[in-house]
C-alpha cells in the first residue's frame, strides 16, 4: 500500500514538474506574455484634441467681373449687356483653357438708372483662372473691354492641392495629438490611439493683389498679380489607451 502511494506521489510530482517546464517554454515563446498587450486592470483612456496645419502657394485664382449695358428700355439695356459678354467671353475663352463652364453668374440685374429715363442692366460673374500665372493678363485683356469691370482677383488652392493639404494637415494633427498625450502620461507606459474624429477643418488665405486692374489698352505690360499663400488647418479629436505592457516572465 505504501509502495502504491509513492508511486502516485511520484507520478503527480513528474506531472507538475514536466507541465511547469511546458509553462516555461510558452512563456519564452510569447504565447503567455506579449509586449503589445495591455492588462485588463491597468488600461487608463485619454482624449486629446489638436490641430495641424500646411500651407502652399496658390495655383489658379478666382476673378470677380462686373459687366454692364445700358439702354432706353429694358430689352435695349439687356441688347447692350449680351453684345459686351459676347466680346467677354471672346476675351477670357483663352485664359481659362477653353473651357467657359469656369464662368458662372453669380447676380444678374435690370434696373431704370437713378433721375433718368435709360436703363442698366448688370451681370456679375465669377471666373476660375486655372494657371495663376495668366491673371494678370487677363486683367489687361478684361480691362480693355469698353463695359466690363475687373472688381477683384485673389488666389485660390485647386482641388488637387487642397487634398494633398489636408492629408498634411491632418497628419500633423494626429502627430500632435500623439505627442500631447505621450506627455501627459507617465513614461513607463505605452499608448495606443482609437476612435480618431475629424472635428473640422479651415482655410487661412494670404491673399494676393492685383494691382492696375483699370489699366487700358495702351499698357504694354500686365498688373502684377502674387500669388500669396493658402493654409489648412485640420482639428482632430483622438482617443487613447495607455497602461503597463504586460513583458514575459523569463525563468
Amino acid at each position: 500500500m505504501e509502495n502504491n502511494n509513492l508511486a502516485y506521489l511520484v507520478i503527480i510530482v513528474v506531472v507538475l514538474v514536466f507541465g511547469a517546464l511546458i509553462a516555461i517554454h510558452l512563456t519564452h515563446s510569447g504565447i503567455y506574455g506579449n509586449y503589445n498587450n495591455y492588462t485588463s486592470n491597468n488600461r487608463n483612456m485619454i482624449v486629446i484634441t489638436a490641430t495641424g496645419a500646411a500651407s502652399n502657394s496658390s495655383s489658379q485664382a478666382q476673378m470677380y467681373v462686373t459687366i454692364n449695358g445700358t439702354g432706353s428700355t429694358n430689352a435695349a439695356a439687356v441688347q447692350n449687356l449680351s453684345n459686351a459678354l459676347n466680346t467677354f467671353n471672346s476675351t477670357i475663352v483663352k485664359y481659362v483653357n477653353g473651357n467657359l463652364s469656369d464662368v458662372t453668374t453669380s447676380n444678374f440685374n435690370v434696373y431704370r438708372i437713378y433721375n433718368t429715363s435709360n436703363f442698366m442692366a448688370s451681370e456679375d460673374l465669377t471666373i476660375i483662372i486655372p494657371q495663376i500665372k495668366n491673371v494678370g493678363a487677363a486683367i489687361l485683356a478684361l480691362s480693355s473691354i469698353p463695359n466690363v469691370y475687373v472688381t477683384s482677383a485673389n488666389p485660390i488652392l485647386s482641388a488637387n492641392q487642397t487634398t494633398l493639404l489636408r492629408s498634411k494637415a491632418l497628419s500633423n494633427a494626429l502627430a500632435n495629438a500623439t505627442a500631447q498625450a505621450k506627455a501627459l502620461i507617465p513614461s513607463n507606459q505605452s499608448i495606443y490611439s482609437t476612435n480618431i474624429t475629424v472635428d473640422d477643418y479651415y482655410f487661412y488665405p494670404l491673399y494676393g493683389s492685383a494691382s492696375g486692374a483699370s489699366v487700358n489698352s495702351t499698357g504694354s505690360l500686365p498688373p502684377q498679380f502674387y500669388s500669396g499663400t493658402n493654409q489648412v488647418v485640420e482639428r482632430v479629436t483622438v482617443t487613447f489607451y495607455y497602461g503597463r505592457v504586460v513583458k514575459p516572465i523569463i525563468r
